[in-house]
């Protein structure tokens, strides 16, 4: 037995071996979005189970930092280095602002 855990790249890494392998995966995009703790203080972890569109999304302290994420967001062309689209970026914001009593705005996001 061999796990293929290539992630968008596994149809690739599986076609070395069968050209038709017979399975398709359907590559996606998640971000994550770094910033400070000031916006989420605290060292518990939130979780939303389900945004306006049944997503869930979470956020984590993270050395002095909150990382929020994250998006699933269906893509066309698997990349190596992937970037976020503004849709998702907007998408995470506003869905925290929701519950920060500290609105994030893009300036804030570090990362």
């Amino acid at each position: 037995s061999c796990i293929n855990a290539t992630g968008v790249f596994a149809e690739t890494v599986m076609q070395l071996d069968e050209p038709n392998p017979g399975i398709a995966v359907s590559p996606s995009q998640g971000i994550h979005l770094v910033v400070d703790q000031s916006f989420f203080p605290g060292q518990q972890a939130l979780i939303i189970p389900k945004t306006d569109d049944g997503r869930v999304l979470f956020a984590v302290p993270w050395q002095g930092k909150v990382i929020l994420g994250t998006t699933d967001t269906p893509v066309n062309t698997i990349t190596a280095e992937p970037q976020p689209t503004e849709a998702e970026i907007d998408f995470v914001i506003s869905h925290f602002n929701r519950y920060c009593s500290k609105s994030i705005t893009r300036a804030d996001v570090l990362s």
